[in-house]
């Protein structure tokens, strides 16, 4: 097939799919019941970390520009980037989109 996909759906439609299936099968009386995505930097675990803690002051901690930092830039909440993880950045590089409000350089006392 030199390389090429030919109509084969992305990873994600089918994902989805077999999950509303599964949710369909085990709550069949409850057919609000929809897949949403919750990881970084998808905005539903941020909404829902706010309907948890019932305020927006919260800053969100993590090693990583793009899901981490950008979820929270994209969701109006202030963020930490842990320079021990993932991320190995020079700050003054970074776009705007993913600039950490704050910056940590591990988290030992």
């Amino acid at each position: 097939m030199n390389g090429q996909r030919k109509n084969i759906p992305k990873f994600d439609e089918l994902n989805k799919k077999g999950l509303e299936a599964a949710l369909q099968r085990r709550y069949p009386l409850r057919p609000d019941l929809k897949f949403v995505r919750l990881g970084k930097p998808h905005a539903a675990i941020f909404q829902k970390a706010l309907e948890r803690s019932g305020t927006r002051d919260m800053v969100m901690v993590g090693d990583q520009l793009e899901t981490d930092v950008r979820g929270a830039a994209e969701f109006g909440i202030d963020s930490a980037l842990v320079g021990t993880g993932i991320a190995n950045v020079n700050l003054q590089n970074i776009d705007k989109a993913t600039q950490p409000t704050y910056f940590l350089k591990n988290l030992s006392l």
